[in-house]
């Protein structure tokens, strides 16, 4: 009789630790999210469609589901059409009906029902565990969410910054939902002088322009004029101390000569 699979897959941690620390299973969802996964199916490339290939057991449609080529390989011959699709993308191709398996044959593997996909769809699952968290994991967890930024990445956005004059100062925060799994969005808020409408589009243009021209920035990022009548900007401007602070006037006259 063939035992299950050992494999040495990283994803499998995760999915363990998930199995025996609740506190762990929002780690498992969102890692499952940003895999590329192995599933039996076809693509037509005509009509950028996904065909994928059902067990029926118990009459129940399953799909298997790979974290890795490897693994597919070592249960399906070599012949066996597969699709290699990101988790998020097969997430809208799979039957309403139809439940995952992933790494069905190895030692750890783990069932989504269709509910529980559902959910992974909207992100419900993903918020709901979140909130679940006591406030120290929460902390943990955003922890390792946040997007560290260099210190040569902070000095290009500040020589950036530093030619516009109505910018008083700048601050850099992450932003993150839980419910979409994503990378957190790294944000620079803009405090600058009162202004009016048009002119506050113009500097903003201007500004988002030069900081992808000038800056390395390789994740994503976000700028935003502060605007005081909004709760994030008291939020940001109490706790996070800015990064950029424009200089004198004297300072200032010296970049136009």
């Amino acid at each position: 009789m063939r035992g299950k699979k050992v494999s040495r897959d990283p994803f499998d941690r995760i999915l363990s630790a998930a199995i025996k620390d609740a506190n762990r299973r929002l780690d498992f969802y969102q890692a499952f999210l940003e895999l590329e996964v192995v599933v039996l199916g076809t693509v037509s490339t005509e009509q950028s469609t996904v065909y994928l290939k059902y067990l029926e057991i118990d009459n129940e449609l399953v799909l298997p589901v790979y974290s890795s080529l490897a693994k597919f390989h070592s249960i399906f011959p070599a012949h066996q059409p597969y699709v290699k699709i990101d988790a998020r993308d097969l997430l809208q191709w799979v039957e309403p009906e139809a439940s995952m398996v992933v790494n069905p044959g190895f030692g750890v593997s783990k069932k989504l029902i269709p509910e529980e996909l559902e959910t992974l769809r909207d992100g419900q699952i993903l918020a709901y565990f979140f909130e679940q968290f006591p406030q120290k994991e929460k902390e943990r967890y955003l922890a390792e969410q946040v997007t560290k930024v260099p210190d040569t990445t902070i000095e290009l956005l500040s020589a950036c910054l530093q030619t516009f004059p109505p910018i008083k100062s700048a601050y850099l925060t992450n932003l993150y939902n839980p419910a979409t799994g994503e990378t957190p969005c790294m944000l620079v808020g803009l405090d600058v002088e009162p202004q009016d409408t048009e002119s506050s589009r113009v500097l903003f243009l201007q500004v988002v322009e030069a900081v992808r021209q000038k800056t390395d920035i390789q994740s994503k990022l976000e700028i935003a004029i502060l605007d005081e009548a909004l709760p994030l900007t008291g939020s940001i401007v109490q706790n996070i101390e800015p990064f950029y602070v424009r200089s004198s006037i004297v300072e200032l006259k010296k970049l136009f000569h």
